[in-house]
C-alpha cells in the first residue's frame, strides 16, 4: 500500500473517530439530561460510525506494518488498534468507554500527520531543532500537559454522568488552561524562529481557548436551567468534541517539542 493512500485513510479514520465521539456525546447527553428529552442521534448510528472508523484504522495499521518506511509508527499503530479493541469491550461502561474513545482519537489523529511524506522532511512539517538543555523544563511540561488533559476528560465524563459535582471539573479546566497557555506562550516568545513549534503552539492554544469558551457557555446554561434544551445539548456535545481535539492538539504539540529537542542531538 502506498504511503499517500495510508495517509489519506489515516485522515479519514481520524475524522470518523471524532464523528463517533460526537454521536456518542449526543447519545449520552440525551440520556443524562433532565426534563425534556431530546432525541437527535440514535445509538445505532453511533455504533455504525465507530465500527467503520475501526475498520479503517485496521487497514491503516496493516499498511503501516507492511510499509518499511513507516516501521517507526508500528508502536503507535499497535496502540491505536489496542485502544479500538478496548473501546469495543467497554461499550457497555459509558464512563470508561468515553475515556478510551478520547484516547483513541488522539492516537489516530497523530497518525494522520505521522504517515504523511512531509513528516520525514525538513520542510513543511519537519523538526526544527532547539537547545533543550537551555530550557530543561519545557520538554517535561510538554509531556505532562496531555496527561492533565486526560485527567480533565475523566473529570468531565464523571460530571456528565453525575458521578461528581461540577467543581472538580472546573478546577481541572483551570489547571489545563494554565498549562497549555504557559507552554504555548513560552514557545512563542522564546522560540519565535521555530516555525514547527509555532504552528503546533497556535493550534493547541486556539483549540484550548475554544474549549474553555464552550465550557463557560455550558456552565452558564446549567445555571440558567436550559441545559435540557436543544441549544444546551449542542453546547454539551461541542464541549465533549472539542475536548477530544484539545487532547489531540496537546499530544501532537508534546511530540513536536520532543522531536525538535531530539533533532538538536
Amino acid at each position: 500500500m502506498r504511503r499517500s493512500l495510508i495517509h489519506q485513510l489515516a485522515i479519514l479514520a481520524a475524522v470518523l473517530t471524532l464523528l463517533s465521539i460526537v454521536t456518542g456525546a449526543f447519545v449520552t447527553s440525551e440520556k443524562s439530561s433532565e426534563g425534556q428529552h431530546i432525541s437527535v442521534v440514535s445509538p445505532g448510528l453511533h455504533q455504525i460510525t465507530g465500527e467503520v472508523a475501526v475498520v479503517l484504522l485496521l487497514v491503516v495499521a496493516g499498511g503501516i506494518f507492511a510499509a518499511a518506511p513507516l516501521r517507526r509508527l508500528r508502536a503507535i499503530a499497535g496502540a491505536a488498534v489496542a485502544l479500538s479493541i478496548l473501546a469495543g469491550i467497554t461499550f457497555g461502561a459509558p464512563l470508561l468507554h468515553a475515556l478510551v474513545a478520547q484516547l483513541l482519537f488522539a492516537t489516530v489523529a497523530c497518525l494522520a500527520p505521522f504517515t504523511s511524506a512531509a513528516w520525514e522532511k525538513s520542510g513543511e512539517m519537519g523538526a526544527e531543532p532547539f537547545d533543550a538543555k537551555r530550557w530543561p523544563a519545557l520538554v517535561r511540561l510538554a509531556s505532562v500537559t496531555p496527561l492533565l488533559v486526560v485527567l480533565q476528560i475523566c473529570l468531565g465524563a464523571a460530571y456528565r454522568h453525575r458521578a461528581i459535582g461540577v467543581m472538580p471539573h472546573i478546577g481541572g479546566a483551570m489547571l489545563v488552561a494554565l498549562a497549555v497557555l504557559g507552554l504555548c506562550v513560552f514557545v512563542m516568545q522564546s522560540l519565535p524562529e521555530n516555525r514547527t513549534l509555532g504552528r503546533a503552539a497556535t493550534i493547541a492554544l486556539t483549540v484550548t481557548l475554544i474549549q474553555v469558551t464552550i465550557g463557560v457557555a455550558v456552565f452558564v446554561m446549567g445555571m440558567l436551567d436550559v441545559e435540557s434544551t436543544l441549544a444546551g445539548l449542542i453546547s454539551a456535545v461541542a464541549h465533549v468534541s472539542t475536548g477530544a481535539l484539545t487532547l489531540a492538539a496537546s499530544t501532537f504539540f508534546a511530540i513536536q517539542i520532543r522531536r525538535c529537542a531530539a533533532a538538536r542531538g
